[in-house]
């Protein structure tokens, strides 16, 4: 790799053309070689639009996402002088690894759509190079068929190419996309790079680019556009649903068009979300494609194996104890309105614990039947596990206070819980009278 101050002003200065590659949006490519060695061949880029400014500077940034990424999926860089993007009289160009072998597009559109295992496989390579770019904060964007190319011809060896859209988190200070300008590729248009979208810098972007992907290389049709006039999802379509069932045997569709029908999802939350996660799901269909659906009683055993998982049980146990005193502060409602004849009428909503923590909670209302008010006054119960105890305490408009504590080992709660639950709610109800709430 040459040293950044030694860059030449042109990519003549080292480089012998031999053949012209093929064209793209952004540059001309050449095959070369060293001067000095004649030998091997590389492939050369050279800038289309050399007077501007922000395609010098875009060619600057896929040359730090090359310099970013050591990975057998992404070429390997070998000379450039887009470090100069500000100068210009330099010719920007980058010289790169030369990936012998067709471009996926040109595979599919020679041969046809491949077999679903092959085209799985496929997809599960290219999921492992776009974890290392995100890994390295580094994000595609512009990820088609075109922009893949089969390294000598092997299926299961994909290169993705042309990071010249790219997106590096270290140079965050200077995006050059603009707001008003559309990115990606006509081949899957995602609403997120549409002009006047201020979410252009989402991985997830580049996980589904790979479900279109994986929908190409099964039906041979692109995935454009995300919903069609009918607001169907690329694999709802008439032609590609008849491809897919014609060449995918069950269950593998099953699986396939559950895996689409998240993947091409128009919000990005709805979608998958890492290319890990992606690439586990599709993992699982390609590495048992022809098993049969399982019985009822195995995806039962199935089920209670899971949850019969210590660290589950654990958790489930835990939920439990800190639900049970909630119970009791319900039922202590209840036996309220019932000494009323139900003149008050008590309700509740929980209880429930609180995600990711150790507290749960229940709050009762009450109110007259046939009496309502926008926002009913409540009192809440909270059971919390502190240290080796369970403690409840209640929480309402005139303050809160300590009820009881026991062993979270062995919890007990006797009389005096419950009478101690019916002082406090008796409290409440008052307070409500008191303020004409009831």
């Amino acid at each position: 790799m040459i040293e950044h101050s030694q860059a030449e002003k042109s990519w003549k200065a080292r480089w012998v053309h031999l053949s012209d590659g093929p064209g793209g949006a952004q540059g001309f490519s050449k095959i070369v070689c060293s001067k000095e060695t004649q030998e091997p061949r590389y492939f050369l880029k050279i800038l289309k639009s050399q007077r501007d400014p922000v395609r010098r500077k875009r060619m600057y940034r896929e040359v730090a996402a090359y310099r970013t990424l050591d990975h057998w999926g992404v070429p390997r860089l070998e000379d450039t002088n887009a470090e100069m993007w500000d100068l210009m009289d330099y010719e920007l160009y980058l010289v790169a690894e030369l990936i012998e072998g067709p471009t996926l597009q040109k595979l599919i559109s020679d041969q046809g759509p491949l077999e679903s295992r092959a085209a799985v496989k496929l997809i599960l390579g290219l999921l492992e190079i776009i974890e290392h770019c995100h890994a390295n904060d580094v994000l595609h964007r512009d990820i088609k068929a075109d922009n893949i190319v089969l390294r000598a011809d092997r299926q299961n060896d994909p290169v993705l190419v042309d990071f010249g859209l790219s997106f590096n988190q270290e140079d965050e200070d200077s995006e050059v996309t603009s707001i008003g300008e559309e990115l990606g590729n006509r081949r899957l248009r995602l609403p997120e790079f549409a002009p006047g979208s201020h979410n252009k810098r989402d991985r997830r972007s580049d996980v589904t680019f790979c479900v279109g992907i994986l929908l190409y290389v099964l039906t041979g049709i692109h995935a454009e556009p995300l919903r069609n006039e009918k607001s169907q999802m690329p694999h709802q379509r008439d032609d590609v649903r008849m491809i897919l069932h014609t060449r995918v045997e069950e269950p593998v569709l099953k699986r396939l068009l559950s895996l689409f029908d998240r993947g091409f999802q128009e919000h990005l939350d709805l979608r998958w979300q890492t290319a890990g996660e992606l690439r586990s799901k599709l993992s699982g269909i390609v590495l048992a494609p022809s098993q049969q659906e399982p019985t009822m009683d195995e995806q039962w055993k199935e089920i209670q194996d899971h949850f019969g998982q210590p660290h589950i049980q654990e958790d489930a146990d835990v939920t439990r104890r800190l639900l049970d005193p909630l119970r009791r502060a319900s039922k202590a409602a209840n036996r309220i309105s019932e000494r009323m004849k139900h003149q008050l009428s008590a309700g509740a909503a929980g209880p429930t614990r609180q995600p990711d923590s150790e507290l749960a909670l229940v709050q009762i209302f009450f109110s007259r039947p046939g009496k309502t008010h926008k926002s009913p006054t409540k009192i809440e119960f909270i059971a919390e596990l502190v240290g080796s105890e369970i403690v409840v305490s209640y929480s309402h408009d005139k303050g809160q206070g300590f009820i009881y504590r026991t062993s979270s080992a062995a919890p007990t709660y006797d009389g005096d819980f419950d009478q101690e639950l019916e002082r406090v709610l008796i409290e409440h109800v008052r307070n409500l009278i008191e303020a004409n709430l009831v």
